[in-house]
């Protein structure tokens, strides 16, 4: 679970520091008023793109307490089906 979860923000990442560019391009030639969700979207794009090296240190931070709260998680459900039989 958490080598795809890994997995999966690798990619948002790889989305945010190489695709949005190109589409931020294709939206200033079209001269057109975005949606705020957009608007959000190329903002982080272009923190992904200027803050890069955050990214693995705050993966780094997060990745033991994922671990943790799953190890966890799995140890509870076993107790609970141990104490119910």
């Amino acid at each position: 679970m958490p080598l795809s979860a890994a997995v999966l923000w690798a990619s948002v990442v790889v989305v945010l520091v190489f695709a949005v560019p190109r589409y931020e391009r294709d939206f200033l030639e079209q001269a057109v008023r975005l949606p705020e969700a957009t608007v959000w979207v190329l903002a982080a794009g272009h923190w992904a793109n200027n803050y890069w090296y955050v990214l693995p240190l705050f993966g780094l931070l997060i990745l033991p307490v994922i671990l943790l709260l799953s190890w966890l998680l799995r140890h509870q459900v076993a107790l609970l089906k141990s104490s119910i039989r």
